[in-house]
């Protein structure tokens, strides 16, 4: 599901243009009445969007500054050594230290505002508000079905959609995430209409406006999060062995040094670079950890599985949905589909919809866990 709020995709997926209406008369009624979701996930989603862009920064500067505290605190140690007798000393230690103290101030500060501000948690909170306005416009048009033409009925879907809203608003992400009806079943043959024009104005609309977009927009994250996965699983693991051989390198120019006959001026220049190595040895995790700090906010390798299985899983679901959207082709001008056709098409809808509604409590199990301020 989108994570970010882009126009395009409110045009494609939860803006029913005046031309869609016109396009899909039979949903034309149930479009008119979702059009009170699209005006509420607006609202929410721009206001994730904003704290999603507010969480990126505030775990950038922590992890870059935090990280950069630290290094500058080891180089005033080995600085201190190798301009011991330069006169410089006091001068290059004032300018690390007040260095190492706005990136202290500037991590710190951003880790308070993040945690003392909630932004994580309202990130999350407005953005499982925003998916699950999504869910439900198109659990609308599934279960229960397209409403009739009546008006009491047509009163009665719009009363049950307006309570959901309602309910919708009030929730929160932690409740959401761990709330999930095993007994929840797609509709029964009593709640769908089994006419040919309305199931196959159903499916049409479902492809092109829900499972097609969901489809894409899943490969596209998993190959943006594949990319950012490889680009940040190697140097953590190489950085923490290189520092391992630096530590190993210190230890022989140390006992070479020590155990060795070579004048001062020799043993001078082999005990700075042992005050390199050793300072390397102790900056390269650091590091590291810098980047751990990021894959943990973002979780990459994570989202790079579960965005491959879901588009796998709708991929499949799309199949299914063309074969029956043939079969129903292949009927004549104004026959109903049978009652097992109709069935199965709308158990693959509903099977669509839980599948992106298990994505989404997936996904806010997994970002409500991470330690975006490890």
């Amino acid at each position: 599901m989108k994570r970010k709020r882009k126009s395009a995709s409110i045009s494609e997926d939860m803006h029913d243009s005046e031309k869609d209406l016109r396009s899909y008369p039979l949903l034309s009624e149930a479009l008119e009445g979702c059009r009170l979701i699209e005006q509420k996930y607006l609202e929410v989603d721009e206001v994730a969007g904003a704290y999603q862009r507010r969480h990126k920064r505030i775990v950038a500067v922590a992890a870059i500054f935090g990280t950069l505290a630290i290094i500058l605190a080891i180089l005033q140690l080995t600085l201190s050594h190798l301009y011991l007798e330069s006169g410089h000393e006091n001068e290059i230690s004032l300018w690390l230290m007040v260095s190492e103290g706005v990136s202290v101030l500037l991590a710190a500060g951003a880790v308070c505002w993040g945690t003392f501000a909630h932004v994580h948690h309202k990130w999350l909170d407005y953005r499982h508000r925003a998916e699950r306005y999504r869910l439900l416009k198109f659990a609308a048009l599934i279960k229960p079905a397209i409403p009739g033409v009546g008006h009491q009925e047509a009163s009665a879907w719009k009363a049950r959609l307006i309570a959901a809203m309602a309910e919708i608003a009030r929730s929160s992400a932690d409740d959401w995430a761990v709330e999930e009806d095993p007994h929840d079943r797609p509709p029964g043959i009593n709640e769908i209409d089994v006419s040919q024009e309305g199931i196959r104005a159903l499916i049409d609309y479902y492809l092109q406006k829900r499972l097609r977009i969901q489809k894409r927009y899943f490969g596209q994250q998993a190959r943006r999060h594949d990319k950012s996965n490889s680009y940040t699983r190697l140097p953590a693991p190489i950085f923490f062995f290189v520092s391992v051989f630096f530590a190993l390198l210190h230890v022989v120019i140390e006992g070479v040094t020590k155990l060795g006959h070579e004048g001062d001026a020799v043993q001078h220049q082999e005990s700075i670079i042992a005050v390199v190595l050793i300072a390397a040895a102790a900056i390269l995790p650091v590091c590291g950890g810098g980047i751990r700090t990021a894959r943990a906010a973002f979780e990459f390798s994570r989202h790079t599985l579960r965005f491959r299985a879901k588009y796998n899983a709708l991929s499949k679901l799309e199949e299914s949905l063309e074969l029956h959207r043939d079969k129903l082709a292949q009927l004549d001008s104004g026959e109903q589909a049978d009652a097992a056709l109709a069935e199965a098409i709308y158990g693959d809808l509903w099977m669509c919809e839980l599948v992106l509604e298990t994505e989404q409590r997936e996904w806010l199990r997994l970002m409500i866990e991470a330690e975006w301020f490890a």
